[in-house]
């Protein structure tokens, strides 16, 4: 599964898409909820990496920022959702991770 999320999500951002659309925030989210904590940070990272190799980087104060907001987003998943998941839960987990990025 790891393997399948870390593709999915680079692809994701390599495929043609609206600006700032790719869902890599919401697998991170869903990688912290559902996997292992060696697991979840290994998805959203190996992809960003991946998918920064094909596209270029770019200045490193804006990779670390943006780097940073996936983590936020991965630790949101593994907060809030690792334990208990209800509508409620997910809605705000949701919410907030789209804030915070």
């Amino acid at each position: 599964m790891v393997v399948i999320l870390i593709l999915l999500a680079a692809a994701s951002r390599l495929l043609p898409h609206p600006p700032n659309f790719a869902p890599v925030a919401a697998i991170g989210l869903f990688a912290g909820a559902m996997l292992d904590r060696r697991s979840a940070w290994t998805v959203p990272f190996i992809a960003l990496l991946l998918s920064d190799l094909v596209l270029g980087f770019y200045p490193p104060m804006g990779m670390f920022w943006n780097y940073l907001a996936f983590a936020a987003c991965l630790l949101i998943g593994s907060g809030v959702l690792a334990k208990s998941r209800s509508l409620a839960r997910i809605s705000g987990a949701t919410l907030a991770s789209a804030v915070v990025f």
